[in-house]
């Protein structure tokens, strides 16, 4: 019985090429993997960045125009006060 026990737990000092080729493989493809998703970071950095440029410059248009629709308005209003006023 102990030495049938003792055969069962064999430990083997070899390499199997296939488990080293798999765990190259395995390597090489998880670098590339974390490589991608660095790459794809880095892109969306830069667009949500442009993102950000745009919607100032939108912003600054924006209120540029609402500056000339208000002195617009108060015109019209001191137009209609004036005619009111006669």
């Amino acid at each position: 019985m102990d030495e049938r026990q003792s055969e069962s737990w064999h430990l083997s000092k070899t390499v199997n090429i296939s488990h080293l080729f798999t765990t190259v493989v395995l390597v090489i493809g998880m670098v590339s993997y974390i490589g991608d998703i660095e790459r794809n970071v880095a892109i969306q950095h830069t667009e949500i960045s442009n993102i950000k440029q745009t919607m100032s410059d939108h912003r600054s248009s924006y209120d540029s125009m609402f500056g000339r629709i208000d002195k617009k308005l108060d015109k019209l209003f001191d137009a209609l006060y004036a005619q009111q006023k006669n």
